[in-house]
């Protein structure tokens, strides 16, 4: 029991050393940057790169759920990195918006690649920041954003579609500020945010292709041992890429994969499998390529 009981107690203290969270102020003005840095950094457990933010999961509470992904940052930019000799966390700035007359707490949250500089792993953590973004303080000088207009597209068609264009204009005016360059700033954000967010759910998806996918062929296809003294093999399958296609992959008649133009998989080297692939674009299919994996042990 006491066995159980220290394993569990390593496990737990070991887990817990791979906790890192962001911190930076817990309020803000509209229009300004702020400061975010990574606490709990370690030689074995630190930033291998700078949090990624995630645009489309930004949440607001006071007063409006509502508001959501128009509460999102602008200008985005590390700082600095982690580092071994001056312990100096990661840190990242960006310029938060509030374009209503009241406070608004902002969510935002952010992928974080963690590494081991003793191991060489390395995991993702997802992490979140929370602030209270006030409005901007209208004083005599206050500067209001100039139109801004941007042809979109929905950016979330599949391979071989797009979509009709979207006009989307943000009025003079929208937004207040007190620098030009503020303002300007934050009907950009509006233009990324709403504007492709509409674009999205207004606009529909049309194939781009007017003929069936070229012939594909083999470029490679190998099979080895891995490791060398297992009998398990890694089978390789590439064939030459093509634009605005997904490749279907077949192992023994059934699908397995839709991804592009490369497959792997590991098997026992007494087994036989047949591996297919075929091109697929809206217009239609390529010719079906057949690759057999013999069942032979060196």
């Amino acid at each position: 029991m006491r066995k159980i009981y220290l394993l569990l107690s390593l496990t737990f203290f070991g887990l817990t050393g791979y906790t890192q969270t962001l911190t930076g102020p817990a309020t803000s003005t509209s229009g300004s940057t702020i400061e975010v840095a990574v606490s709990g950094e370690t030689s074995t457990s630190h930033c291998l790169n700078y949090p990624l933010f995630n645009p489309t999961e930004t949440t607001t509470a006071s007063p409006y759920e509502s508001i959501g992904t128009s509460a999102n940052p602008s200008n985005i930019q590390g700082k600095n990195l982690w580092n071994a000799s001056t312990k100096n966390p990661t840190k990242f700035s960006m310029m938060v918006h509030n374009s209503f007359s009241y406070p608004v707490t902002a969510t935002y949250y952010f992928t974080i690649k963690i590494t081991d500089d003793n191991t060489g792993r390395s995991y993702d953590t997802r992490q979140q920041f929370t602030i209270t973004i006030n409005p901007s303080v209208i004083t005599p000088g206050t500067y209001y954003n100039r139109e801004k207009t941007r042809v979109l597209y929905r950016n979330n068609c599949g391979p071989g579609y797009t979509s009709e264009p979207l006009t989307y204009t943000v009025p003079a005016g929208k937004f207040i500020s007190y620098t030009q360059d503020n303002a300007d700033a934050m009907a950009e954000v509006d233009i990324i945010t709403n504007g492709q967010d509409q674009a999205n759910r207004d606009l529909t998806c049309m194939p781009t292709c007017t003929s069936a996918p070229a012939a594909i062929y083999q470029h490679v296809f190998n099979y080895k041992f891995w490791p060398l003294q297992s009998s398990r093999q890694q089978v390789n399958v590439q064939v030459n890429e093509l634009p605005d296609v997904s490749y279907y992959w077949y192992v023994d008649g059934v699908l397995r994969r839709v991804g592009d133009y490369s497959f792997s998989i590991y098997w026992d080297c007494s087994e036989k499998h047949v591996i297919e692939v075929e091109a697929v674009n809206p217009c239609g299919k390529s010719n079906r390529l057949t690759f057999v994996k013999p069942a032979k042990c060196r």
